[in-house]
C-alpha cells in the first residue's frame, strides 16, 4: 500500500563538502506482480500464422520477430503462443525499450516435439538495441511448457531479445 512515486530532499556530505540541495526520486512497486508482462494473446488476431519476419504489437511492447509465428498450439498458457521456426535463426526482439532496468525475466518454453529435438534460446538485453549481452542460454528438452526464471539485474533502459541458437521449433 506504500507503492508510488516519491521525491525528497537529502543532505550530501563528503569530507568538508556539504550540499543540502540534493533531491532523490524513487519508485516503489510490489514485486508480487510483473511490471512488464507479455502473453501474445493479442497477437492471434494479427494473422501471424506463418514463419515470417514482421513487426507485431503485443500488450506491453512492439516486437520484431524473425522466422516466428503465433498459433493456438497445444503448448500455450492462454489461447496463443509464439513459435520459433525450424532453423536456429529465429528471434523475438522488443522494439519498445523496457525502462527502469530488468530484474528477472520469467517465461515458459517448450520444444515443438521430440522429433524436432531440443531447442536452445539465448535471453539477451541491450541498452542500444544493437549490441546485446547474453543473460543466459537455455536448452529445453521438454514437450510441455517449463517455467524459466533468468536473473538479469541490470539498471537503465534496455531492449530484450529471445534468440534461437540451436534446434528447431519451440513455443514461448
Amino acid at each position: 500500500e506504500d507503492q508510488g512515486e516519491y521525491e525528497s530532499t537529502i543532505l550530501i556530505e563528503a569530507g568538508e563538502y556539504v550540499n543540502d540541495e540534493g533531491v532523490v526520486n524513487a519508485s516503489v512497486r510490489s514485486n508480487s506482480e510483473p511490471w512488464f508482462y507479455e502473453d501474445f494473446e493479442d497477437l492471434g488476431d494479427q494473422k501471424v500464422d506463418n514463419y515470417n519476419n514482421k513487426t507485431i504489437t503485443g500488450r506491453v511492447s512492439v516486437w520484431n520477430i524473425v522466422d516466428c509465428g503465433v498459433w493456438g498450439d497445444t503448448d500455450k498458457r492462454g489461447k496463443y503462443s509464439l513459435r520459433f521456426g525450424k532453423n536456429a535463426t529465429s528471434s523475438l526482439t522488443s522494439a519498445t525499450i523496457k525502462s527502469r532496468g530488468i530484474g528477472m525475466i520469467s517465461f515458459y518454453l517448450s520444444r515443438w516435439s521430440s522429433s524436432d529435438g531440443d531447442i536452445t534460446i539465448a535471453i539477451e538485453y541491450s541498452p542500444d538495441g544493437k549490441d546485446f549481452t547474453t543473460a543466459a542460454t537455455i536448452t529445453c528438452s521438454s514437450d510441455a511448457l517449463q517455467l524459466y526464471e533468468i536473473p538479469v539485474n541490470v539498471s537503465g533502459d534496455n531492449y530484450i531479445r529471445f534468440r534461437q541458437t540451436a534446434g528447431k521449433r519451440g513455443n514461448i
